[in-house]
C-alpha cells in the first residue's frame, strides 16, 4: 500500500519523488494551474520573481522560465509550485509574448521585469494576449469603423491615437474599437510597420494593404 505521506523526512535516505503524489501526471493538464488565468499566473511569476531567475537580477528570461519548467518535481512544495507553474506559463505562447513584450515599442526583448509583469496584470485590455499578426487582422476587420469617414482610403495614425486616449464607454463595440487603438498605440514598433508597409510610407495613414501583409 503506498505511503500517504511520501515526502515526509524520515530515518534514513529521503525517500524518492513520486509524481503520484508530488503532482500531475505527465503529459495531462496541470489540476492546479490549467485552471488558472493568465493574471494569476503572471502573479505567481511576479510572487516568485528571485526565484525564476538569478538571485538579484532585474529580469527573468524566457529561458529561465523553460529551465525551471524542465526541472523535476522534488516533492518540496514551493519550488514544485514553481516548476508548475512555469510548464503552464509556456503552454500560454500568448502570455509568454505578452510578458516578453517591452512595455513602450512591443518588440520581443527576452527581458521579464517586475514592471512588466505589474502592467499585464492590471491592464483589461482584451488584444494583450494578441501577437502582431493578430493584431493587424483585428485591424483589418475593423477598417471602416477605425477610418475618419466613409470615403477616406486609410486609417488616419492622428485619428488612431484620438481614440486611444478617449476613456471606455461601456459600450462592447466602441470599447473594443477603443482598446484595439490603445494597444496598437503601445506597440510602436507595430504602429510602425502598418504605416510604412506597402505601397504608401510615412504617409501617416495605415493602409489596408499594409494590414493585410502584416496579418499574413
Amino acid at each position: 500500500m503506498p505511503d500517504p505521506e511520501p515526502c515526509r523526512p524520515g530515518i534514513g535516505k529521503p525517500p524518492k519523488p513520486n509524481p503520484g503524489y508530488c503532482g500531475p501526471v505527465s503529459g495531462r493538464p496541470d489540476p492546479l494551474y490549467a485552471g488558472k488565468t493568465n493574471e494569476e499566473l503572471a502573479k505567481h511569476l511576479l510572487d516568485n520573481f528571485d526565484s525564476f531567475g538569478e538571485r538579484g537580477a532585474q529580469y527573468v528570461t524566457p529561458k529561465n522560465l523553460e529551465n525551471m519548467a524542465g526541472r523535476p518535481l522534488t516533492c518540496h512544495a514551493a519550488t514544485d509550485h514553481n516548476i508548475r507553474a512555469a510548464r503552464e506559463i509556456l503552454q500560454r505562447p500568448g502570455l509568454v509574448e505578452a510578458l516578453d513584450r517591452h512595455s513602450s515599442t512591443g518588440q520581443l526583448d527576452g527581458l521579464i521585469d517586475r514592471l512588466k509583469i505589474t502592467m499585464i496584470i492590471n491592464s483589461t485590455n482584451p488584444f494583450k494576449y494578441h501577437d502582431d499578426k493578430e493584431v493587424a487582422q483585428a485591424m483589418l476587420e475593423r477598417f471602416g469603423d477605425l477610418k475618419s469617414g466613409f470615403w477616406r482610403p486609410a486609417i488616419e495614425i492622428g485619428r488612431l491615437r484620438q481614440l486611444a486616449g478617449q476613456p471606455l464607454t461601456g459600450h462592447q463595440q466602441e470599447d473594443e474599437l477603443i482598446q484595439l487603438a490603445k494597444e496598437v498605440i503601445q506597440r510602436s514598433y507595430l504602429l510602425q510597420q502598418m504605416e510604412n508597409t506597402g505601397h504608401h510610407p510615412y504617409d501617416g495613414k495605415i493602409h489596408k494593404d499594409a494590414l493585410r501583409w502584416l496579418s499574413r
